[in-house]
């Protein structure tokens, strides 16, 4: 996303660089970080062929699912990480730091796809398949030099590995809505909707394969949509609803759809009404649908109100895992799908049964727990305490 005109961001950094005295440094919240830990288990399994826990992952009760959780948790998380900096260093060191974090993110989406290809191509080796080719790569192996270019700037992105490069537009897109909140604190989600409206009436999904004109399994232009929902709340760009029964009872009306729809899509009659067929030819991922923005809202208005009513529960013992992995998001989600690519190799080997459920999923946890803790480790930098 472009930033804007010269003179309009120097106004802005003016603005933003007035000295509120002291923004109090927050602790972390441990409802974001379990939500998100939850979320990033759940991408996990998703991501596990032949898992026997993919029949109890959300999608499968519902019209929207953890990816949804963890853009928007993203978003608030954002506003949090980086909407301090705006505030108290000015617009230029607020976009410093997000194009910091963007190439943090591009060389860790870069570890990524190599890391999987090597996974695939020594898993290939063990078990004399051709993993690598099951990867759609065959852009990277025919003009890799093409492809490895175009994978710096976003414009070949493999198959299901798109939900890092969605981050890192998004992110690109929180300076202008800065300088946008400087003008008016309606405009930036007037500006989300009309890029959301655009998008819905012109198609302007990103190309994901120049070789074979794909475009991306996740339309940032789109899912900005659920990402600015969760900055802007944060922000107070627009108020949290109010705990009321109507608004409750609509919520839990749009649960019931989603489970229906899932469970028994030809149950009570309902397979061959029009709005049911409608409603099934309108689901879409790729550009978020209303059906699926409006139940992924559903869900978390009824799950902020748990929170609320019960706010010991994000602090339960069992949740704490889940916790740590929400606080090292980055390195989990990474090491995550690297898991499940070797997951996948030991379903080859031993099998879809007991063991290799047991295998895949304890061990993946186990796995994902590890890296959340050992980065903590690293982060706290043991090596510069001075010992006693």
């Amino acid at each position: 996303m472009s930033v804007a005109l010269e003179t309009l961001a120097l106004a802005a950094e003016k603005s933003l660089a007035t000295k509120p005295l002291a923004i109090p440094t927050r602790a972390r919240d441990p409802r974001l970080d379990v939500v998100r830990g939850i979320a990033l288990f759940i991408i996990f399994i998703a991501h596990v062929p032949s898992n026997w826990l993919w029949s109890l992952i959300p999608a499968r009760f519902g019209l929207s699912d953890a990816t949804d959780s963890f853009v928007f948790i993203s978003g608030i998380a954002s506003a949090i990480a980086f909407g301090g900096t705006f505030l108290r260093h000015g617009f230029w060191t607020g976009t410093g730091r997000i194009v910091y974090r963007c190439a943090q993110l591009t060389v860790a989406h870069l570890f990524l796809v190599f890391a999987i290809i090597g996974v695939a191509y020594q898993g290939g080796l063990l078990t004399g398949r051709d993993l690598v080719g099951a990867l759609g790569v065959e852009h990277l192996l025919a003009h890799p030099a093409q492809a490895i270019s175009e994978a710096f700037w976003l414009h070949w992105v493999p198959a299901s590995l798109d939900i890092m490069p969605v981050y890192i537009v998004l992110l690109a897109m929180v300076p202008g809505m800065m300088l946008l909140e400087k003008l008016d604190r309606r405009l930036p989600l007037l500006a989300s909707l009309t890029l959301y409206l655009a998008n819905a009436a012109y198609g302007l999904d990103p190309i994901a394969d120049s070789a074979t004109g794909r475009q991306w399994l996740l339309n940032p232009f789109a899912w900005q949509a659920i990402f600015f929902l969760g900055f802007g709340f944060k922000r107070g760009w627009l108020p949290v609803p109010p705990r009321t029964l109507v608004l409750t009872i609509l919520a839990w009306g749009m649960i019931a759809v989603g489970v229906i729809f899932r469970v028994l899509p030809d149950g009570f009659g309902l397979g061959d009404a029009p709005l049911w067929q409608a409603l099934g030819a309108q689901l879409d991922k790729t550009n978020v649908d209303l059906f699926r923005l409006a139940h992924f809202l559903a869900t978390a208005y009824l799950l902020h109100g748990l929170l609320l009513a019960k706010p010991g529960i994000a602090c339960a013992v069992v949740l704490r895992p889940f916790e740590r992995l929400g606080q090292q998001g980055l390195s989990v989600f990474v090491g995550g799908m690297i898991a499940a690519n070797i997951a996948g190799l030991i379903i080859l080997t031993v099998g879809d049964g007991l063991v290799g459920q047991v295998l895949i999923n304890l061990g993946g946890f186990l796995a994902l727990y590890g890296i959340a803790r050992l980065m903590a480790w690293y982060k706290s930098a043991p090596w510069g305490v001075k010992k006693a």
